[in-house]
């Protein structure tokens, strides 16, 4: 997978009144701060993984590479230009990407983590030599499952004891995306 002089992404879509305009991008170095926060477990809530990092530590890295390489990928959603989420792409090898998408609490049950996961995928599928677009999710939640299927993915697995998150480790399920 090379990148190349890929530097800024920027997928956009409008939606009807009530969604907004959402944007997919880059991560800025203005987000920092606000990705700090969202890195805790009351942001990612009772199904998602968590790394603890300092706020230095983040800077850090962002200067390295922006969240931004050959192997992943690190991007904001915005709705009406306000940051809304975050979205994970790691490019496991030629053809297949693994995606995670987390969205602010005020922003779930309302369609905006469906129509970013089939943003994401487009993008992935018009823009890259991918086959193969792949997410697990926490087996009890019910509502990443299902924009997961709304989006298109299909059920294929169980991973036992696959996340570890809340002091314990949770089984997953697999869904794949193939072109």
């Amino acid at each position: 997978m090379n990148i190349g002089s890929i530097k800024n992404i920027v997928i956009e879509k409008r939606l009807n009144m009530d969604k907004g305009e959402l944007s997919i991008r880059t991560i800025e170095e203005e987000d920092l701060e606000k990705i700090h926060i969202w890195n805790s477990t009351e942001f990612r809530g009772d199904y998602q993984e968590c790394e603890l990092s300092s706020l230095h530590k983040m800077k850090k890295r962002f200067a390295e590479n922006s969240f931004f390489t050959d192997e992943f990928q690190m991007l904001m959603v915005t709705n009406k230009n306000e940051r809304v989420g975050m979205v994970y792409l790691n490019f496991i090898r030629t053809g297949f990407v693994k995606i995670g998408i987390v969205l602010d609490s005020s922003n779930r049950y309302k369609g905006i983590g469906t129509d970013v996961t089939r943003m994401i995928c487009d993008y992935l599928f018009d823009n890259y030599q991918v086959k193969r677009i792949e997410a697990d999710t926490d087996a009890e939640n019910v509502a990443a499952q299902r924009v997961l299927e709304k989006a298109g993915f299909k059920q294929e697995g169980r991973l036992e004891a696959y996340r570890f998150h809340h002091g314990k480790y949770n089984d997953s399920l697999i869904y794949g995306l193939v072109k």
